[in-house]
């Protein structure tokens, strides 16, 4: 499975963007790469539905191409 503590690790890389990209411009948000760890990304993405599922709403117009 996983260790919680390797989540739990990530929280001053968090805290750190948060305060740095809070209200930046042009982009007030950030990507954290390897927030997860392997074990726990796959495990999300196993609930996660399938892009063609019927769960999602599709939006196929001019102006977007997308499942919401």
């Amino acid at each position: 499975m996983f260790d919680l503590t390797d989540i739990l690790n990530k929280r001053e890389a968090v805290i750190s963007a948060f305060t740095t990209f809070r209200g930046a411009d042009p982009f007030d948000y950030c990507v954290i790469d390897d927030f997860f760890v392997p074990d726990v990304a796959a495990a999300l993405a196993q609930e996660f539905p399938d892009f063609s599922s019927p769960i999602w709403h599709e939006y196929n117009n001019a102006i977007e191409v997308k499942n919401a």
